[in-house]
């Protein structure tokens, strides 16, 4: 090799170096492969030969046993099959492993994940299935190969074989076919074992894994295959969950192409059947850590619970499922809530582009093909055999022996109930972007908002848009009045304004909306004519609104913005619609031209991956894809504001307890009604009786003193949200009671919620920064959650105008507070009202800006410990918060030794 290189001597000797002749790393790495493969690559003692080669573009390959703990959480690997072969019993493939930021491989790789199914084709209108290679007989399920060979040629490329007989092995449920279509596939990642993480913590490292996958045809692998199922992508699900694999149960698998081989109908080899009574299989037990002990429903009705299409399609109807008591090996299917509308079907299936289809060939099949199977397993009401409907007044279908008739009546072409109509929504979202015919779309839109200096009238120029059919359907301008609709938008105007206990230079940063009870904004009604602006569209279809200054913004306040918001409702009749239905549009948000503009923290369109819409109070507030700038959420859930319930009426809340829905409200006393109007008015509706029934079980007797308060501040409220049920962060979750008096008094407990992605990732919602104008790649240091600027408020937890104090399980203790039981009898109703509506008081109760950030997840007496030792405010007076005494950039800054984006990439998910 040394003399192939023209050296006199052996490379590595005193002067023996590649420079000294004139050589490359590359031209060396050439020879080697040349001249019969050895491996050269950098050790401790300088070049060393060794092993065999076969690329040498791969050189110089990284040894996987001297990966550390950065490198194995930063690489992310790459790869591809190069070739696969069954030449006897054993498949043989052959791959490579690379580094994909240097294209360089990596060898050294002992442990990898070897799959390999088969393509059933349908028969009778049934979709087709894979059926694993990798089960040992027939009470076997899928699973991964064990025992095979490995042959590592030392430049990150490797040659498998397979332990696996696919042909002649015994007891096996699968009968090779060389003329089928099978699936090959095998898993990597950067180490086969637990590492070392950078916070110390012994961790299985599953952020990393690739997925090599090869598809072919055994009898000719040189033509692709014209039998394909692939409906779904790996992307269409990260949408949500971030990265499956991390974030869905066996940590690892992180390609939705490996779900499907191995969650075959194969999952129902050796299990027991389950058979529900009226719509109820056995019930579930759980035993008191919670997990659950009673008898898994592995085939329920005759459905494979464990098969993709039926588990998937399970999972995420959830809640709406008609049968109850689903449990899947532990994961109960009906406590599961979809967080949007599950007839979004475009969701998980896109196939509305070309581009769509190259990544999804059949991603339509949920509209072109529907069967029993796919259908039924949302649809679980359905007996298929006979044609029964579970549900009440349920309408029964035909009876089905099997799919070929499924298109017949639910086809694209010529179905009469097609899958896309019925599964249509009354809201028009991009995955869901038809509605039934007649319905009307809305689309808002505000152009510029601009104050008077003189008077102070605010003049706001806004169009609303319409069409009907599709999201994406030609709009015309609406022109008012709008015949056939009632109710209708409106605008909020959110601002700032100093007050002796939030001054302009310590707090201006943020909306305070000061004057306005619970600083909420001040709301602007569009009238049915407008009189005051133009009375007229111009040429765009633009109208100009003016809002005189005694119902605008107040004199003097700044960071002014306006919302439009609300819904119109479409009258029964109007195109031909049987029933009043709300039109439910996206929220849109305009600054206020001149003033300085409140600072965009998350992605709205974020948001909608998971929610699609967040449909808000009734349909007032929307926000999600679509949603342009800043949201609608911001404007009035601001660092003033906390929840309500302890104002509520005991008086109210029993009567509406104890007499049935529709009874008269007019002889219940209203504690803030007026002279001319003592008492409450309406009827009780079930909503409202069915809200404080739910509150009666946790706080017996309705005492609202007792009632938890806290935060709705919308960086509080979502972090809590969020944070849920995750016991690891989570010391005591966001809880806390609404009144709505007379519709209701809701208690919101968020113990229950599951975020089904990665719950550290704040990128997950906030806005990503690019790196320059013409850089458009993400900088990470200026992330909108890495800091906060000057001028952001402290959150108030507790609103009150006296001494209180808050203990470490969330009790309020405000001892000027006593029940009301009567006008001029107790006080709370008339003091949070009272204290309500002068915030900000200097008592209120705050968590200081950065610790209210965090706080909202760590919420445990360690992290608590921890904010407070770094300055952070922790429930203390307004009067005493100090926030410019918080030191946390100081560790987690962008430049600071556990710097934010580097502790919620890679620690473990804790304090």
């Amino acid at each position: 090799m040394s003399s192939l290189l023209g050296l006199t001597g052996d490379l590595g000797d005193a002067g023996m170096t590649l420079a000294s002749v004139s050589k490359t790393y590359t031209d060396a790495a050439q020879l080697v492969v040349n001249n019969g493969g050895q491996q050269l690559a950098y050790s401790g003692a300088g070049l060393a030969l060794s092993g065999r080669i076969s690329n040498a573009a791969l050189l110089p390959a990284l040894d996987s046993a001297n990966l550390a703990a950065d490198q194995l959480n930063n690489m992310t690997l790459d790869g591809s099959i190069s070739s696969v072969a069954i030449p006897g019993n054993n498949p043989i493939v052959s791959f490579q492993v690379t580094n994909k930021t240097t294209g360089k491989g990596i060898r050294g790789l002992k442990a990898f994940n070897l799959v390999i199914a088969q393509l059933q084709p349908g028969v009778n209108g049934s979709p087709s299935e894979w059926l694993s290679y990798m089960v040992t007989g027939a009470t076997s399920r899928p699973s991964t190969d064990s025992g095979y060979t490995v042959i590592d040629n030392g430049d990150g490329s490797y040659t498998v074989k397979f332990a696996k007989d696919i042909k002649g092995g015994t007891g096996g449920t699968v009968v090779y076919n060389a003329n089928l279509t099978h699936r090959l596939m095998v898993g990597i990642r950067t180490t086969p074992s637990v590492v070392l993480q950078q916070n110390g913590t012994n961790l299985s490292n599953f952020y990393n894994e690739k997925y090599l996958i090869s598809t072919f045809v055994p009898a000719t692998p040189d033509v692709a295959p014209t039998e394909q199922r692939d409906m779904t992508t790996t992307d269409a699900c990260n949408e949500c969950h971030g990265k499956i694999g991390v974030t869905t149960p066996h940590g690892g698998r992180g390609d939705v192409k490996y779900c499907m081989m191995c969650h075959t109908a194969q999952r129902a080899n050796g299990r027991t059947p389950s058979t529900s009574t009226a719509s109820a299989f056995i019930p579930i037990v759980k035993d008191a850590s919670g997990n659950v002990t009673s008898a898994s429903t592995y085939v329920a009705d005759g459905e494979v619970s464990g098969d993709f299409v039926t588990m998937i399609h399970k999972i995420h109807m959830g809640s709406k499922l008609t049968k109850t008591n689903y449990n899947y090996a532990g994961v109960l299917f009906n406590d599961i809530v979809y967080p949007k509308g599950v007839d979004n079907c475009r969701q998980c299936h896109k196939g509305d582009s070309t581009g769509e289809l190259a990544l999804a060939p059949q991603a339509n099949n949920w509209k072109e093909t529907p069967s029993r199977k796919s259908c039924g397993a949302c649809h679980d009401n359905i007996n298929f055999a006979t044609g029964a409907n579970a549900k009440v007044g349920g309408v029964a279908h035909l009876a089905q022996a099997d799919d070929s008739a499924c298109v017949d009546c639910h086809g694209v072409v010529n179905g009469f109930v097609k899958v896309e109509d019925v599964h249509a929504s009354t809201n028009a979202t991009p995955n869901n972007p038809f509605v039934p015919a007649g319905l009307v779309n809305f689309f808002y839109e505000i152009a510029s908002a601009a104050v008077d200096p003189l008077t102070n009238d605010l003049s706001i120029t806004f169009r609303i848009q319409q069409n009907t059919g599709s999201l994406t359907a030609a709009k015309t301008n609406v022109v008012f009045p709008l015949a056939g609709f009632s109710s209708g938008p409106s605008f909020l105007l959110a601002y700032f304004q100093e007050s002796a206990n939030q001054a302009a230079a310590t707090n201006g940063a943020d909306w305070n909306n000061l004057g306005v009870k619970a600083a909420q904004p001040i709301t602007a009604s569009i009238p049915t004519t407008i009189t005051n602006g133009t009375t007229a569209p111009d040429a765009q279809g633009f109208y100009t609104m003016v809002v005189p200054s005694a119902s605008a913004f107040p004199v003097g306040a700044t960071l002014r913005a306006v919302g439009m918001q609300g819904s119109f409702t479409q009258s029964a009749g109007t195109g031909g619609i049987a029933a009043n239905t709300s039109r439910t549009a996206l929220s849109v948000v305009k600054e206020v031209t001149g003033d300085a503009v409140r600072r965009e923290v998350i992605d709205s369109n974020k948001c909608g991956k998971c929610h699609e819409w967040f449909i808000g109070h009734g349909g007032s507030r929307v926000a999600g894809l679509g949603t342009v700038g800043q949201s609608i959420c911001a404007l009035c859930h601001v660092p003033n504001l906390s929840s309500s319930g302890r104002g509520a009426q005991q008086s109210l809340m029993t009567f509406i307890l104890g007499n049935p829905v529709t009874t008269s409200l007019t002889t219940v006393v209203n504690f803030l009604g007026t002279v001319a109007a003592p008492n409450f008015t309406g009827s009780i509706s079930q909503g409202a009786k069915n809200a404080i029934t739910a509150l009666n079980v946790s706080f017996p007797g309705l005492d609202p003193t007792t009632f938890p308060e806290a935060s709705n501040n919308f960086k509080d409220m979502i972090h809590g949200v969020h944070a849920g049920s995750n016991s690891l962060v989570v010391g005591s979750p966001l809880r806390f009671v609404r009144d709505r008096t007379t519709s209701g008094d809701f208690e919101y407990n968020f113990q229950g919620v599951t975020f089904v992605g990665v719950l550290k990732d704040c990128r997950a919602c906030h806005k990503d920064i690019p790196t320059s104008a013409t850089n458009p790649a993400i900088d990470n240091t200026k992330a909108t959650y890495v800091s906060i600027p000057a001028g952001v408020q402290s959150s108030t937890q507790v609103t009150t105008s006296t001494a209180a104090t808050v203990s470490t399980t969330g009790v309020v203790s405000d001892p000027a507070i006593t029940l009301q039981t009567a006008v001029g009898v107790g006080n709370n109703v008339t003091k949070v009202n009272t204290d309500r509506t002068s915030l900000p008081n200097a008592q209120d109760l705050v968590n200081s800006p950065f610790t209210a950030t965090c706080k909202a997840c760590h919420s445990r007496p360690s992290a608590v410990a921890h904010f407070k030792q770094m300055g952070g405010s922790v429930n203390v007076p307004r009067s005493q918060a100090d926030p410019a005494a918080e030191a946390c950039v100081t560790c987690h800054g962008t430049t600071g030794p556990n710097a934010l984006f580097n502790v919620h990439r890679f620690s473990v998910v804790a304090e």
